[in-house]
């Protein structure tokens, strides 16, 4: 039964809680192996594979010492280096100050957090993890925290499939868990490709997509003329390599080349428009809901009431638009929203719709670019904004068991905004 606690005393609810509990975490971690799973398979699949072929091809042809090949391992190497420079592994370090406001709290706080990157297009992984916390005496809180893995697929240049698996808490929103699992698509415009503008990243990016379409083919094409040649073909025999294998290997480049290029245009692109659809699974567990019992005449508080939810999980379909713009190589923003909406019954709780929010809004200060040490350093204004058009409440009929005649609660649900207006300074390596 229930008492004034909101604490539930029989044993077979408990168990029941416990057991979900357990299957959540396994599905949760199971989702998580596999992700981490496509990304080992993204490095040796897409990675350190064709970069020892390119090793060894290299080899081979400076063993052979054969004419006209010269110009082709010089270009070979530039393109390695270009390929390198794209698609190395990033870190991130962000920390800083952030005010959170709800309607019942707000705070200055500490955030944290470090995100991992690699990029091999068209797959790209992604691990994030961040901390907001606050101190108070000898005592310090987590308030908000994120987990984050994700893997994209770039299907072609505009279109771009991806699955997630997300572990969040806020508690400002009385989130004590929520767990997010989803798979979706998301349409992409890149626009404004600043090809005539005099900043350096996009001289040199463009500069490397000039080298990719052009330079590389020529020398390609060339090599490929090379080896039709019969004195070309004997030197290569008496180096003991097989010509077949050098036109195959000419044909992956090709493939690498053109992958490489459109991954050279996404990152030199002024403007990007997207359009993610996501379908997804959303399992929460609410934190208890804390509220004073007062009298109703003289509002003077009486108890307090420590109220318990159960644990929830529905299906909803997401729609994020998004807009990313460059204004300068040291400049961009970024803005994207969520729109959460119910899939399945109920749609309706407490009388509204069951529907959802998150966005962001974020103006990325570059201060250090191309520096000696391969990393850069930045300053990030942000603002976020989550809403929940139905929080988790108490119902009218559980109020009237939890308290007596004469009294009346302050709080009958959780909060349904907060908001965040964040600085801070990040490192990429």
């Amino acid at each position: 039964m229930e008492g004034k606690n909101g604490i539930n005393k029989k044993k077979g609810v408990l168990y029941v809680r416990a057991s979900r509990r357990c299957t959540e975490i396994k599905v949760y971690l199971v989702l998580v192996l596999l992700i981490v799973f496509g990304f080992i398979h993204c490095e040796l699949a897409y990675g350190e594979t064709f970069n020892a072929k390119c090793e060894k091809i290299k080899d081979d042809l400076e063993k052979a010492k054969c004419r006209n090949l010269n110009d082709f391992s010089e270009a070979l190497s530039k393109f390695m280096k270009i390929k390198n420079e794209v698609e190395h592994t990033s870190i991130s370090v962000e920390a800083g100050y952030n005010g959170d406001i709800c309607s019942h709290d707000q705070r200055q706080l500490i955030n944290l957090s470090t995100s991992i990157n690699k990029e091999i297009y068209p797959i790209a992984f992604r691990f994030k993890a961040g901390t907001v916390f606050s101190s108070k005496g000898n005592q310090s809180q987590d308030q908000v925290t994120t987990f984050l893995v994700n893997l994209d697929y770039n299907v072609e240049p505009w279109l771009k499939t991806y699955g997630f698996v997300e572990r969040f808490t806020d508690t400002f929103m009385n989130i004590k868990e929520r767990y997010e699992t989803g798979v979706g698509v998301k349409f992409e415009l890149d626009i404004l490709d600043p090809a005539k503008e005099t900043n350096k990243t996009n001289v040199k990016l463009g500069e490397d997509k000039e080298f990719i379409e052009n330079n590389l083919l020529i020398e390609i094409e060339l090599l490929k003329g090379a080896l039709s040649c019969a004195e070309t073909q004997q030197c290569m025999k008496e180096a003991g390599i097989d010509v077949k294998t050098i036109g195959e290997f000419l044909e992956s480049v090709k493939d690498e080349a053109d992958k490489l290029k459109h991954a050279c245009k996404k990152q030199r692109t002024k403007i990007n428009l997207g359009l993610a659809i996501t379908a997804m699974s959303e399992m929460e567990q609410a934190a208890d809901l804390i509220s004073d019992v007062l009298d109703i005449k003289t509002k003077q508080k009486i108890d307090t009431l420590n109220y318990f939810f159960n644990p929830t999980q529905r299906y909803r379909i997401v729609f994020r638009p998004s807009i990313l713009y460059k204004i300068n190589d040291y400049l961009s923003l970024y803005y994207y929203t969520y729109f959460k909406e119910p899939l399945g019954r109920p749609v309706y709780d407490n009388g509204k719709r069951d529907w959802r929010s998150d966005s962001l809004f974020d103006a990325k200060i570059d201060l250090l670019k191309n520096t000696s040490w391969g990393g850069e350093a930045s300053v990030i204004l942000e603002y976020q904004r989550s809403y929940d058009n139905a929080p988790p409440h108490i119902s009218s009929q559980k109020i009237n068991e939890l308290i007596g005649i004469g009294e009346t609660i302050n709080r009958t649900s959780a909060d349904k905004r907060h908001d965040i207006i964040l600085i801070k300074i990040g490192v990429k390596f």
